[in-house]
This record gives structure tokens, C-alpha cells and sequence, in this order.
């Protein structure tokens, strides 16, 4: 998210999970997601040897692409399916704003 490229405060990152596949979870199909999708955030793979992800079962995402935004404290403040950038930035420009008063 280039939004917040230049912002200390804000880290963006990059997960893929898999329902399925867990197999094909690998540095090749990260590198191609990665170009596919013109992704410069750090990203990485979660599921793998025959196990679903943790992380998926953590934060209850139910489909992809999911989206989950959690606050500097560690308490998710958003997690939806289908939520679009600028629906993202409203979110952590808000969290941003509580946090400076």
C-alpha cells in the first residue's frame, strides 16, 4: 500500500494463506504472486506440509482475499473479505488519529 510507504507508523504486509494447495505453497509461487500482483510490501506463505494455516484459523478469515488490520496494541480492528484500499485507509487513518490524541 503506497498510502503509508513513508510512514514509520504503519506496516503493511503481504500473507498467503491457502484453503487448499497446501503443497504448492513455495519461494516460486510466492515470487509469482508477488510480480503478478505488483506487490512491493514484504510478503509470505502461510499453510504448508499437508497443515492448514494458523493464521487463518487465528483470525477467522473465511475466503480471499481477506483482509485484516490490527492496531499497535495487537487487537484486530478490522477483518472482512473483499475490503478495498480505501476502505483500509479510512480504518488506519482513524486508528492513526486515535492514537495521537
Amino acid at each position: 500500500m503506497n498510502h503509508y510507504s513513508d510512514d514509520k507508523a504503519v506496516g503493511v504486509v503481504a500473507i498467503q494463506t491457502a484453503f487448499e494447495g497446501f503443497s504448492s505453497n513455495d519461494f516460486q509461487s510466492l515470487s509469482r504472486v508477488a510480480k503478478e500482483y505488483g506487490l512491493t510490501i514484504p510478503i509470505g506463505q502461510n499453510g504448508w506440509d499437508g497443515k492448514p494455516s494458523p493464521l487463518m484459523h487465528r483470525y477467522k478469515t473465511r475466503g480471499t482475499p481477506w483482509i485484516v488490520i490490527i492496531g499497535k496494541e495487537g487487537i484486530v480492528r478490522r477483518s472482512d473479505f473483499h475490503y478495498t484500499v480505501e476502505d483500509s485507509i479510512r480504518v488506519i487513518d482513524d486508528l492513526k488519529g486515535a492514537l495521537s490524541k
